[in-house]
């Protein structure tokens, strides 16, 4: 994840003795390893700078050494820490994904409704899938034009104006019936 520079050595300059690398070692070499246990669904780190400071490693955006590293400092290695930790719990296989639903409750009449952030498919027809006709109006209102979006039972698709359900808004859904409905979210997230 994070290695010495091609010209990068070691130093023994104080204790504890170092127990990664050796002194006097020369070259590129790790300094922040990841391993990913997926058995036990964990990440291992293990970093082979000194653990006292010795070495100031990963720093965005002060070169807090200025007088020891001079102009040539790269002020964007923490930059590349941060990219490099991203790249593999993303792409490496961290990352799971996940699939949960809930269970919404509505009564007779007006119910206002929230839908949270990942959101399966926010299609009418899939989020009320089987129970639109117990449903006479959805309603959502479009702050940037300052007018209502709508989806009225019965109404022709290509006359509604709401069709698709937003994630994290608000809706005003009348009900001619008392029901139940499951709704689906899924996406990615550590284990």
């Amino acid at each position: 994840m994070a290695s010495a520079s091609n010209n990068g050595f070691t130093v023994w300059a104080r204790a504890p003795v170092p127990e990664i690398h050796t002194p006097g070692l020369e070259g590129e070499y790790p300094l922040l390893v990841m391993e990913l246990d997926d058995t036990l669904q964990n990440v291992i780190l293990v970093g082979g700078e000194s653990p006292y400071d010795h070495y100031i490693g990963m720093y965005l955006p002060e070169i807090l050494r200025y007088d020891r590293y001079g102009p040539e400092a790269k002020p964007q290695q923490g930059g590349v820490l941060v990219e490099n930790l991203l790249e593999s719990i993303l792409f490496r296989g961290l990352w799971r994904h996940y699939s949960t639903s809930t269970t919404l409750y509505l009564n007779l009449g007006w119910n206002l409704v929230g839908f949270g952030p990942n959101l399966e498919n926010g299609d009418i027809s899939v989020v009320f899938d089987g129970n639109q006709s117990k449903i006479d109006y959805i309603y959502e209102y479009n702050s940037s034009t300052q007018t209502y979006n709508y989806w009225i039972g019965g109404l022709p698709e290509e006359s509604q104006t709401l069709t698709t359900i937003t994630e994290n808004m608000g809706y005003w859904v009348k009900t001619n019936e008392v029901f139940n409905q499951v709704v689906t979210y899924s996406g990615y997230a550590a284990p």
